[in-house]
């Protein structure tokens, strides 16, 4: 019985350190269709899109769910690029805009991410592509 217990309180552990962990992405572009946007993924694949009410429409969201190896995918991703800390936004010379983009790696009360515009970088290209 005390086995059991075990497993199941580890099992339980589990579910809720990955219910907290998520990958977070922010689109702004004003001037664009939309002007901005957000996504939310969970390593179960759960999704969320949101953009936000402005003057001429309400608020917009919606659920939706990717494949566990699309998601496994994002999630290897931001574990090879460090939760995105770092700085991939391009700076060799002025490049045409192209809308502000965020990448954040939630895990529980921990956060690390990235802000840029344009990045050189293959993995965040993929990502946000």
């Amino acid at each position: 019985m005390t086995r059991l217990l075990l497993m199941v309180a580890a099992a339980s552990a589990l579910l809720a350190q990955s219910a907290s962990k998520q990958i977070q992405f922010d689109f702004k572009f004003p001037g664009s269709m939309p002007p901005e946007y957000h996504m939310t993924f969970t390593p179960a694949g759960e999704t969320t899109f949101q953009e936000p009410a402005d003057d001429n429409q309400d608020e917009f969201r919606t659920a939706f769910q990717i494949s566990r190896d699309r998601a496994d995918w994002l999630f290897q991703t931001a574990t090879d690029l460090h939760g995105f800390s770092g700085d991939y936004n391009y700076r060799k010379h002025k490049i045409a805009e192209s809308g502000e983009k965020r990448l954040t790696l939630i895990d529980g009360d921990q956060r690390t991410g990235a802000t840029f515009h344009y990045s050189e970088n293959p993995q965040i290209q993929r990502l946000t592509a």
